[in-house]
């Protein structure tokens, strides 16, 4: 991450945010006794289709306390290859993606969001979330955040043509929904990172999601597959740290499925990288 800073000039110890992560099993076995307790308390016969509904209602509000606590910003930045802006003194520079987890807590200051604004020089924002945790005030609070600061914002999770974790979260979906996954996020790559709203990137690029690990790491993944050239031992590495991966026993938010998906993406869909700036 500090190379990339230091090639982009922007100054790390600017950057308020922190790059920590860490997946916590506990949350889902209290959010699943939370709500047993409930279903005894009101002498319940539970349903198996609703028992996971509520397990998963209940884990949502204990995963968000968990961020208003701890904020595990997740935070991680790479250059984007051929991608280039002119800063407000004419010189030319790499454009960067950042990403990282939802950092914005409406009650709260959020220095890291301001920071990668004023010091990291994003102006463009793409939420990637679209899932089913309480997060929606915290993105609306970033929304407001970012229209006050004068960048264009994205709101990805609101737009179902453009899903594609979802598609293939489930094993017995992938073969089906594979190619429509793609296609989406390939869509997605190129109108709002390589031409954000239809314009050449005005400065660097900021995506996040819930945790910063899968939708986001999906979408970096590619990136750093189809556009940087990277080699897979290394994505697949990047990968597993910001999902806080530790070793097979302890894989935290690992999600195999996901690697698979950079691995087979078809790069074709997306522009071909021109040199390195």
């Amino acid at each position: 991450m500090q190379q990339a800073l230091s090639q982009a000039g922007v100054p790390a110890e600017a950057i308020q945010c922190s790059t920590g992560v860490r997946w916590e099993p506990s949350l889902e076995r209290y959010a699943r006794k939370t709500v047993e307790g409930l279903e005894a308390l009101w002498s319940i016969e539970p349903d198996p289709v609703r028992h996971k509904k509520a397990v998963h209602h209940a884990l949502g509000y204990l995963v968000r306390l968990y961020y208003d606590q701890t904020a595990p910003q997740n935070l991680g930045v790479t250059v984007v290859r051929g991608l280039q802006y002119r800063d407000d003194q004419g010189r030319s520079r790499p454009v960067l993606l950042f990403r990282s987890a939802v950092t914005t807590r409406p009650s709260r200051q959020c220095p890291c969001f301001e920071s990668l604004v004023h010091a990291g020089g994003v102006r463009h924002v793409v939420n990637l979330y679209g899932g089913s945790f309480p997060f929606g005030d915290m993105i609306e609070h970033e929304k407001r955040l970012a229209a006050r600061l004068k960048v264009t914002y994205f709101d990805a999770g609101r737009v179902p043509e453009l899903e594609y974790r979802s598609l293939i979260e489930d094993p017995r979906d992938y073969e089906s929904n594979r190619r429509r996954a793609m296609t989406n996020l390939a869509r997605l790559i190129r109108e709002q990172l390589l031409h954000p709203q239809g314009k050449p990137p005005g400065g660097n690029l900021y995506i996040h999601c819930g945790g910063g690990m899968h939708r986001s790491g999906m979408l970096f993944g590619v990136v750093q597959r189809c556009i940087n050239r990277e080699p897979m031992d290394r994505i697949e590495a990047d990968y597993k740290r910001h999902t806080g991966y530790l070793s097979a026993r302890q894989p935290g938010g690992y999600e195999p499925l996901n690697i698979r998906f950079i691995r087979e993406f078809d790069c074709g869909l997306l522009p071909s990288p021109g040199p390195r700036p």
